[in-house]
């Protein structure tokens, strides 16, 4: 009787230990005011390790909301209208303009030397060696130096070597509208280069032709009014544009000639003013030149990835300077007419202004920590641990007062937790533990006992982006046949994909390329000829898709599925990040349809860094992913479409891409991408005529399938926090907690609920198991066993509202934890006795 006691001892006190192990984890904690603290989820799917703005742009780490809490941008983004919001700066505007110059050289030689004579305000001259395959030689400013001189091609004159030459150099600098004349005498026995340098002064009148700015209403964030282009200011300044041309000149032979130089030029002119008195969190001035200093460190730091801005003239990027003109304006100076796409979308609303007296020894910007972050926004970083981050707001903020909003009232603590998966996230709401929620959640409609809504009331509850595709790797047979991708997407039914997968949040898209019914079918419709869309465009049909692998030559095997003409079966794996519990049901659905069709397909769910890597270096079969957006269409094609590596060609497999993860490549579309970058973003005629062109090669070549439009996974929790956006408080900005910088906004609105509550600090695991309903292309349903487990610590601040407690823990659980303990004691004293 005494073993078996003792067993039944051992046993109970292990069932304990296991149960009580599953329902709190003992982490470290930071204790915070309830009712003071705002929890956001959804966006940080990594365990964060610094606070570096620039890691969190182009590389895993960094403290989600460094960027948009602490450093701001330029401006922000309102994409339901399509203008810009004030941010850092105030106002911006754009001038182009095209100038002409002449400045003819006269060469007289004789007796071995030669003279030569220039209209220009000054001549220098020397000897040197040079390699005359390195021309031109003028290098591109460092961060260090502020001009506007580009070089060109050089023109080479009587010249047949590429190799090391002794070389004179004549540098011309020549005023427009100068009379000066100036002769210089050089040997004749040496090449001359030339580097002519024009310099024309002109008077900046920089419009608001193509501004699209919203002012914010003082003390609303959300109230934004559209400001009439005559009602906006009007920049003027003098300014001297500049331009260089190179030409190389053998004098053996020349007796007398005049070299006709000609300079014709493009330049277009991005003014931005700030806000008076901006300071960092330092008390240090925010000035012209933090923006200038910020932008060239791009460019002294090609690691960043965002270097190529600077030019060449390829994908837009023909940015010459960045000029701080006064404390409060920089001028930005550009070869040509730059993608502006990408300038507003991008360069001014995603990519943080930096203090330029903290950042200027910053050496690795990818690898420092950032240990004190000084940046500019209403929030300074307060913590950094293992599951969380906390941000505490600047009371001293230069924007209180310039947006007219209330310090009292936006949470003093700003928490972003880190969180594996979405199958932990009912119990946090359950528990109040999350207020601002950007996570996929099963019949979410249901939550709003526990005062968790969704911006909208009805379904599909959230708004809609377009679009989440499957990509399939374009580099390898047969993948590689535009056909075989087309015939691919008329095997997939998206109806079960949204209504099962998706519980209905994330819509069939209604046309085929996913943009109608989304928040962009109005802003993007100029852009798109939809008779096009509808004549290219694919739909749900097995049998054309079968007829199309049968014209290819491939067949159906005794096994059930397409074999390619050398016998070798179609297969696909279809990578989701694990914990993604939507979409790793979907890569499920998705391989049961196409193995249903005869391709024979599966789903592998790695953890998000691996897939993430996987996705950027193409070392993948196929992917779930999201899309791109923007201004304009332009982001949408180019994230799938645009040729990423060198001379217009995708980057290599094994290399991280910024983009066209697929590696998708079809002469002539590098061509196409060039012209839409070059034209302004208001010639609708002109851009519709070339997207029509990548309209028609996407659907001919599927480089990737639309599957449903996206949802913007947003929902939040009035318990502690109210004035959180919806459709009938509508927000200017994308509103979820994964949407920086923007979504500070949101933040900047909300107002206490004015709660009693005290504070308690707990911890808590969560272990949950699910097994989806999968519904295959024949229309019957199976039950496939995809198990979503977990058991990872999940810090949090637990609360007492009124004389409510809100455990962590549900309480049965404590009740049974407790019935073990007293039935532990009982048999330890039983067998104690016995003994």
């Amino acid at each position: 009787m005494h073993k078996v006691y003792t067993t039944l001892l051992l046993v109970l006190g292990l069932l304990a230990i296991q149960l009580y192990a599953q329902t709190t984890t003992t982490t470290t904690a930071i204790s915070l005011p309830r009712n003071e603290t705002l929890y956001a989820g959804g966006a940080m799917w990594y365990t964060p390790t610094n606070w570096n703005p620039l890691a969190q742009l182009w590389a895993s780490g960094a403290a989600y909301g460094v960027f948009g809490y602490v450093y701001w941008p330029l401006f922000f983004w309102d994409p339901y209208q399509g203008l810009l919001l004030p941010a850092l700066g105030k106002w911006y505007g754009w001038q182009f303009s095209s100038y002409s110059a002449s400045v003819p050289i006269q060469i007289s030689v004789s007796g071995g030397s030669a003279t030569i004579t220039v209209n220009a305000t000054s001549v220098q001259v020397y000897t040197t060696q040079i390699n005359l395959a390195n021309v031109p030689t003028v290098s591109w400013p460092s961060y260090m130096y502020i001009g506007n001189i580009k070089g060109g091609s050089p023109q080479f004159i009587g010249i047949t070597t590429r190799g090391n030459v002794t070389i004179t150099v004549v540098n011309i600098t020549a005023v427009v509208g100068s009379t000066s004349t100036k002769t210089v005498t050089v040997s004749a026995s040496n090449p001359v280069f030339f580097n002519v340098t024009v310099v024309y002064p002109t008077q900046l009148q920089v419009s608001n032709e193509y501004t699209l700015l919203a002012y914010y209403a003082p003390g609303d964030v959300f109230k934004i009014t559209p400001v009439p282009r005559t009602g906006l200011p009007v920049f003027t300044a003098p300014f001297n544009v500049t331009a260089s041309k190179f030409i190389v000149m053998n004098l053996t032979g020349v007796t007398q000639t005049t070299l006709p130089v000609t300079l014709s030029f493009d330049r277009a002119f991005l003014v931005v003013t700030l806000w008076p008195g901006e300071y960092w969190q330092d008390g240090q001035p925010i000035t012209s030149k933090d923006v200038a200093f910020s932008f060239y460190y791009e460019l002294q730091h090609p690691e960043l990835g965002n270097s190529w801005i600077w030019g060449p003239e390829q994908y837009g990027g023909n940015l010459i300077s960045v000029l701080p003109y006064n404390t409060t304006t920089a001028i930005f100076v550009f070869n040509g007419t730059p993608n502006m796409d990408n300038w507003l979308g991008t360069q001014l609303r995603y990519y943080p202004i930096l203090p330029q007296h903290i950042w200027y020894n910053v050496s690795s910007p990818l690898t420092w920590t950032n240990p004190n972050p000084v940046g500019s926004g209403p929030y300074k970083a307060f913590y950094l641990g293992q599951t969380e981050v906390v941000f505490v707001k600047w009371d001293n903020w230069w924007g209180w007062k310039v947006f007219g909003l209330n310090p009292a009232y936006p949470p003093k603590y700003l928490v972003q937790l880190y969180v594996t998966s979405n199958a932990l996230v009912p119990t946090m709401i359950q528990q109040h533990m999350l207020d601002w929620n950007s996570f996929f959640v099963p019949n979410i409609q249901t939550f709003t006992k526990y005062g968790m809504y969704t911006y909208l009331p009805n379904p599909p509850y959230f708004l809609q982006y377009p679009a989440v595709y499957l990509m399939i790797a374009n580099n390898t047979y047969p993948w590689n046949i535009c056909a075989v991708r087309r015939a691919v997407a008329m095997v997939i039914n998206a109806t079960p994909l949204s209504r099962v997968a998706e519980f209905g949040y994330e819509l069939p898209c209604k046309d085929p390329l996913c943009i109608t019914g989304t928040i962009f079918e109005n802003s993007w419709a100029p852009y798109i000829n939809w008779t096009a869309v509808q004549q290219y465009g694919w739909s749900y049909n097995p049998q054309e898709a079968a007829q199309i692998l049968q014209s290819l030559g491939f067949y159906k095997g005794s096994d059930g599925y397409w074999h390619t003409p050398n016998g070798t079966v179609l297969s696909l794996t279809i990578a989701v990040p694990y914990g993604w519990t939507d979409w790793m049901q979907m890569a499920q659905m998705l391989a049961d349809q196409l193995s249903a069709f005869g391709i024979k397909a599966e789903m592998a769910a790695p953890q998000f860094s691996a897939w993430w890597t996987n996705v950027q270096q193409g070392t993948f079969s196929a992917v779930i992913i999201w899309s791109w957006t923007g201004f304009t269409p332009f982001p949408y094609f180019e994230e799938v479409m645009y040729p990423t590596g060198a001379n217009g060609a995708p980057t290599p497999l094994g290399q991280a891409a910024w983009g066209n993860y697929e590696r998708f490549y079809k002469s002539g579309i590098y061509d196409i991408f060039l012209k839409i970058m070059a034209t302004p973003i208001t010639d609708y005629q002109t851009l519709q005529r070339y997207y029509t062109k990548l309209i028609k090669t996407y659907f001919e070549c599927a480089p990737v399938i639309p599957l449903v439009s996206g949802a913007y996974w947003y929902a939040f929790d009035t318990t502690y926090w109210t004035g959180w956006p919806n459709a009938s408080n509508p927000a200017p900005v994308f509103v979820p907690a994964w949407s920086p910088p923007d979504d500070i906004l949101v933040v900047l609105h909300l107002k206490p609920a004015s709660l009693a509550v005290s504070t308690v600090t707990t911890t808590y695991s969560t272990t949950v198991t699910t097994t989806y309903s999968t519904t295959v292309i024949s229309g019957t349903t199976t039950t496939v066993p995809v198990t979503v487990t977990t058991s990872v610590p999940v810090t949090s601040v637990v609360t007492s509202v009124a004389t409510t407690t809100v455990s962590a823990v549900p309480s049965w659980v404590w009740g049974v934890v407790g019935l073990l303990i007293v039935v532990i004691i009982v048999v330890a004293v039983l067998a104690l006795r016995r003994r």
